[in-house]
């Protein structure tokens, strides 16, 4: 008998990339288990199959049938969104693609790569599938993998604009904008050096997050028999070269302080919905420190979006309206009269809000921590930038617990 194939478990994030858009700070996640484990509620999900099959197939697929019982014997219901062909404004090919297209599309076995769209989904956590038909690594060369997800945004876009119309013309129940895009590693089992994957794949994502800012996180799955959650993270890491948090000077024990403070804060904050997002960074970040080597972009995006929830957090508690970015919300939190002139009851002051600042500008630089600008000084964080980062959201949530302790006493 054949060997069963081992399933893979519930994905756990293992590294988040922060990006700066038009409407606030968005996600890339990267996950490792189950692609079907990682759509949260009405999400997009994006897995790959090879170019000689007119249907969806491969181990993202029958991850994705196992999750949802929905989709089992759907594979004939796909549609093309859209198809790459010669002359493609919107799907390049690369030079030794193009000389070959000819002798490939006479093929037997051949199909155009394509984005391709499933119906509809009836589960709270799916809302559609697409399908990327890609060519193996032997048959396109990297040129033609970025071109195949650059493509794949367009047809996403083209697909949530005809779902928006159809619900604006009340054909279907109203879901709005898509929010979660959920992607296999694609075509990761297709010949590709992963590690180029996951670089091209982060790479776009945070464009597509740039150019359609009303999504909130574009999350990578990845998962191979064989290997734990930490050993992918390690391998991970090192495929895509990200800087690590350096062990010196005094950052371990302020991280140590900061994993103390997190608890602390975690244990004062009361249940409930309204403290929901505040307790969701508290975790995060609380996980971002206790993996055995954290990177600058994970330290520096986990902190900055604890300082922002911690924002939205003050606002609520100061009865001011939900700011519309970072920034603002720590000016709004230090004005002293409302908008109609009313003197306010409380407000935060300057030297709170420069802690905020200064957590909200290394949030932002610690995401192109990778990168140097030129006669930039100086040109890139060290130690003693997330010296400063650790410092001040200790301080920051030292105060937290004091707000806490106050709303405690007057209940």
């Amino acid at each position: 008998m054949p060997k069963e194939a081992a399933q893979a478990p519930e994905a756990k994030l293992i590294f988040t990339h922060c990006v700066k858009t038009d409407l606030g700070t968005r996600d890339v996640r990267l996950y490792w288990g189950d692609v079907a484990s990682v759509p949260n509620e009405n999400a997009v999900v994006i897995v790959s199959t090879t170019a000689h099959s007119p249907f969806p197939t491969g181990q993202a697929w029958r991850a994705m049938q196992a999750g949802f019982s929905e989709l089992k014997g759907s594979e004939d219901k796909f549609q093309s969104v859209l198809t790459l062909c010669p002359n493609s404004a919107v799907w390049p090919m690369s030079e030794p693609l193009a000389g070959d297209w000819a002798r490939l599309v006479g093929l037997p076995t051949f199909f155009p790569p394509a984005v391709l769209v499933g119906p509809r989904v009836n589960e709270k956590r799916l809302r559609r599938v697409f399908v990327l038909r890609m060519l193996p690594k032997h048959q396109a060369n990297p040129a033609d993998y970025r071109h195949a997800l650059r493509a794949c945004f367009v047809g996403l876009c083209a697909q949530e604009s005809l779902d928006l119309c159809t619900e604006d013309e009340g054909g279907v129940e109203p879901s709005g904008p898509y929010r979660q895009v959920v992607m296999s590693a694609l075509a990761a089992t297709q010949g590709y050096d992963l590690g180029q994957i996951l670089r091209n794949l982060i790479d776009e994502a945070c464009v597509w997050l740039k150019a359609s800012p009303r999504w909130e996180s574009v999350d990578i799955a990845y998962w191979r028999e064989g290997i734990d959650e930490e050993k992918a993270r390690t391998e991970l890491l090192g495929e895509l070269d990200f800087e690590p948090v350096p062990n010196d000077g005094s950052l371990p024990v302020l991280i140590g302080e900061l994993e103390v403070n997190i608890g602390k804060t975690l244990d004062r904050l009361p249940p409930g919905k309204r403290h929901a997002e505040l307790r969701h960074a508290l975790i995060e970040l609380k996980i971002t420190l206790e993996r055995p080597q954290q990177t600058v972009t994970e330290l520096g995006t986990a902190s900055g979006r604890l300082a922002e929830a911690m924002v939205n957090w003050m606002s609520d508690q100061l009865k001011l309206a939900r700011p519309r970015d970072f920034a603002t919300g720590i000016e709004l939190l230090g004005t002293r009269k409302s908008k109609k002139g009313n003197a306010r009851d409380h407000w935060v002051s300057q030297w709170f809000k420069s802690y905020l600042h200064t957590l909200r500008v290394l949030r932002n630089e610690s995401a192109h921590s990778q990168g140097i600008e030129a006669g930039q000084f100086p040109e890139i964080l060290a130690s003693g930038d997330l010296t400063v980062l650790t410092a001040s959201l200790n301080r920051v949530l030292a105060l937290q617990q004091d707000w806490l302790k106050e709303s405690e006493d007057k209940a």
